[in-house]
């Protein structure tokens, strides 16, 4: 399963879908799938997991996407994203995430 269906799967959306919602200002739209700690060209699968993938309109994604120091944030609205939507995460791993990068 590549890291998009795992997104798709874990919150029950239809991938064929072309509007979700961006995670961060909650407005149907474009989203890129965003790993929130990069994997790297061609990197290990272990992040692509739903704890570090976020949707995120296009322009968010381009400016927020690799700057380490909104991580600590991007982490943080996920988690809160996931617990509202019902999704069954590891949150010890997420604080563990918030906590590096603050």
């Amino acid at each position: 399963m590549n890291y998009k269906e795992i997104y798709f799967n874990a919150l029950g959306l239809d991938p064929f879908n072309i509007r979700q919602e961006c995670e961060l200002t909650g407005f149907l739209c474009m989203v890129d799938i965003h790993h929130i700690q990069r994997r790297g060209m061609g990197g290990s699968k272990q992040l692509d997991r739903i704890e570090n993938l976020m949707a995120l309109n296009r322009i968010d994604h381009d400016y927020l996407g690799e700057k380490q120091h909104f991580k600590s944030m991007l982490f943080r609205k996920h988690m809160q994203f996931l617990e509202r939507n019902n999704v069954r995460f590891d949150k010890e791993y997420l604080l563990n995430q918030i906590k590096r990068y603050e």
